[in-house]
């Protein structure tokens, strides 16, 4: 009886509360549709809301973000984080470009090729692209269906295979699209991770949801380093990240306290040091981290020793057009 009264009882929520103003919502174009996807993967939405419509004006077609250089995709993406994400994007419409004349794949197997692109994406993109009747299965989606049903945790394998089956079960026969949008607004509006709306909710007589989640209390950690700002006569030394959490974007040098001294070695010879000289210290929140960052900047006599650098002069700090991460910003307002 609940699963075939979930999905009407879902669509007149939805029709009453759904957010219809979102940008992405109630468009047909696979392009911008899965823009947003990308953005919303691990990001809230009123985050999202801050960069969607800038990105698109900048890149409003595939060929557009295709022919872009990756820096500049990168400075539209700055602050949202995840940056592999940007770069996982440009790439894969460089693929469409040149594997399918800049036409949007239209079935799964070639979207799941795609890097950055999983099962649930993919399918969202076919859902709200091309009307096709497929399910999704973000934490949204899977939060709401386990209290309806009253899943207990299982391996999480078995779990997922088990919520994709009965995620399929509960697809209505028409209106696939508002169905699969009331499912993900129902589950950041009402169905929250913590403190859900549980006597607002329209879904409250079909729910089996009835012992509150603990509250998972954050670990904060706390992560102590050093900033090295090489600086060369009047100019600054920002070196682009081939790996790790800001992938693609160019950032001064964090380095454990006890590993300054082999850094140095390993970048520039001792002679080349002109002036060493502590700055202030910094202290940032960055997600679950806390970061206390000693600033130290290294005079140098020579650049030429050091690799993959860009230069920022003194004078146009307030105007860099480099992809950075917002922290270096904090940093630069230290110098």
């Amino acid at each position: 009886m609940v699963y075939k009264d979930f999905s009407p009882q879902l669509l007149k929520w939805y029709k009453k509360n759904g957010r219809f103003q979102l940008p992405w919502v109630r468009i047909n174009d696979p392009y911008k549709i899965w823009i947003s996807e990308i953005m919303l993967q691990q990001t809230q939405v009123k985050t999202v809301l801050r960069y969607y419509l800038k990105f698109i004006k900048k890149f409003p077609t595939i060929e557009s973000l295709a022919i872009a250089n990756q820096e500049t995709v990168l400075k539209y993406w700055e602050g949202l984080g995840f940056y592999k994400r940007a770069i996982n994007m440009h790439n894969s419409a460089k693929v469409i470009i040149k594997k399918n004349n800049g036409v949007f794949p239209n079935n799964f197997d070639d979207l799941i090729a795609l890097k950055g692109i999983g099962k649930t994406t993919a399918n969202a993109i076919l859902i709200f692209g091309f009307g096709k009747k497929l399910a999704i299965l973000d934490a949204n989606v899977k939060r709401v269906i386990k209290r309806i049903f009253n899943i207990k945790s299982q391996s999480r394998r078995d779990n997922e295979k088990f919520l994709w089956i009965l995620s399929e079960k509960l697809l209505p026969k028409f209106k696939i699209k508002d169905y699969t949008q009331a499912l993900m607004d129902f589950g950041s509006l009402v169905c929250k991770p913590i403190n859900p709306e549980c006597a607002k909710c329209d879904l409250f007589k079909l729910c089996k949801y009835t012992f509150p989640d603990k509250k998972i209390k954050k670990v904060i950690k706390t992560v102590d380093k050093v900033c090295i700002i090489f600086k060369y006569k009047k100019n600054y030394l920002v070196f682009k990240n081939d790996d790790g959490l800001f992938l693609g974007l160019y950032t001064f040098n964090l380095v454990d306290h006890d590993k300054v001294e082999s850094f140095l070695k390993n970048k520039t010879r001792i002679e080349n040091i002109l002036t060493s000289r502590k700055k202030n210290t910094l202290h940032l929140a960055i997600s679950n981290k806390r970061m206390i960052i000693d600033i130290l900047v290294i005079e140098v006599s020579k650049s030429n020793e050091l690799k993959n650098f860009k230069m920022i002069s003194e004078t146009s700090i307030k105007k860099i057009d480099i992809p950075m991460p917002f922290f270096m910003k904090k940093i630069f307002e230290k110098l």
